[in-house]
C-alpha cells in the first residue's frame, strides 16, 4: 500500500521543514531515537475502520508560515505542526470533547532519512526511514503556547537531526514526494498501533512549475493510507510557493472530515492574528 497523490489547477506549495536563504529543507530524526512506550491518550481517532474513505484538501501559502516564523523564531515545519494542532484542537471541540489544558493527541511524524554517498553527494536510502512521538497539545487554548510546546519538542529530538536542502532532495534520480510520504507511512506502521493517535507526514515538493504535456500542475496533494485503527492520517506537502494538505479519513468513523479541512483554515488565521 503506497502514498498516491492528487493534482490539480490552482496552487503553489512550500516547505515542510526548516527554510534558509537557501531554499526548503526537510529534517530528520536518527535512528537512535525511539519513542516512548506509554499508551497513546484516548480519542475518537482510534476506533474500528471500515474500507471506505473520505478525503478533503486544504491549500495555504508559504509565506504565511514564513510570517510565524519571523515573528516567533522557530523553524516552519513547528509552525504547520502548531497549525495542525489548532486545527485538531477545534475538531475535537466541534464534537464536543472534554478538553483540558494538559490534554494532548500523539503523532508519529516519520522523518526521512538521507546519508552521505561515497563521492560525498547526499544519497537516498530507501531502508533508512527514521520516526518519533510528537504529543500535540490540544487542550492549550493559547496558539502561541501551541506553538511554544511544539517547538521545545522538536527541539529536543532535533538534537540527533540534521537537515538536508530540499532542492538537493528533489534533484536526486527516480525522488518524488509520493516516495518520501510512502516510506514515512511504513515507518509510522513499525510503531504499535496503541502508542500514537495518527500520523503526520512531510515532504517538499519541487519550488518549480511542473507541466504534464504543456498543461502546468497547479496543485499536488498527498493522499496518505490509514493505519490499522486510525480514523485520519494528515499529508502534508510543499509545492510552488504553497503548501497542501490532504486529508484522508474515514468515511464512518469521520464523516466530518470536512469540518477539520475548515478547521486548519480557521487555525491559521488565529496564528497570523498571534503574530500581530
Amino acid at each position: 500500500r503506497g502514498t498516491g497523490w492528487l493534482g490539480r489547477g490552482a496552487g503553489r506549495g512550500g516547505a515542510c521543514g526548516r527554510v534558509g536563504r537557501g531554499g526548503c529543507a526537510f529534517s530528520w530524526v536518527g535512528p537512535g531515537v525511539r519513542p516512548p512506550a506509554t499508551g497513546a491518550p484516548a480519542s475518537p481517532l482510534n476506533t474500528r475502520t471500515s474500507r471506505n474513505r473520505r478525503f478533503d484538501v486544504v491549500r495555504t501559502d508559504l509565506a504565511d508560515y514564513r510570517t510565524i516564523r519571523s515573528r516567533f523564531n522557530c523553524s516552519i515545519n513547528d509552525a504547520i505542526l502548531a497549525v495542525v494542532t489548532g486545527a485538531l484542537r477545534n475538531w475535537l471541540l466541534s464534537r464536543g470533547e472534554a478538553l483540558t489544558e494538559s490534554t494532548t493527541l500523539r503523532a508519529v511524524v516519520p522523518m526521512s532519512v538521507y546519508v552521505e554517498g561515497a563521492a560525498g553527494e547526499q544519497a537516498h536510502s530507501a531502508s533508512e526511514v527514521s520516526s518519533f512521538l510528537l504529543d500535540l497539545p490540544v487542550g492549550e487554548p493559547n496558539p502561541v503556547m501551541r506553538l511554544s510546546h511544539i517547538a521545545h519538542a522538536t527541539e529536543f529530538n532535533g538534537r540527533q537531526r540534521r537537515g538536508v536542502r530540499a532542492r538537493t532532495l528533489v534533484h536526486l534520480a527516480g525522488f518524488a514526494p509520493a516516495s518520501l510520504h510512502a516510506m514515512s507511512v511504513r515507518a509510522a506502521s513499525t510503531f504499535a498501533e496503541h502508542t500514537f493517535n495518527l500520523v503526520i507526514t512531510n515532504a517538499p515538493g519541487p519550488q518549480a512549475p511542473m507541466y504534464i504535456g504543456g498543461a502546468r500542475m497547479l496543485e499536488m496533494y498527498p493522499v496518505s493510507p490509514l493505519l490499522r485503527n486510525q480514523a485520519s492520517s494528515i499529508g502534508i506537502t510543499s509545492y510552488d510557493g504553497r503548501v497542501f494538505y490532504g486529508l484522508n479519513a474515514d468515511r464512518d468513523a469521520m464523516a466530518d472530515i470536512g469540518v477539520l479541512a475548515t478547521a486548519v483554515r480557521d487555525s491559521m488565521e488565529e496564528m497570523l492574528g498571534a503574530c500581530v
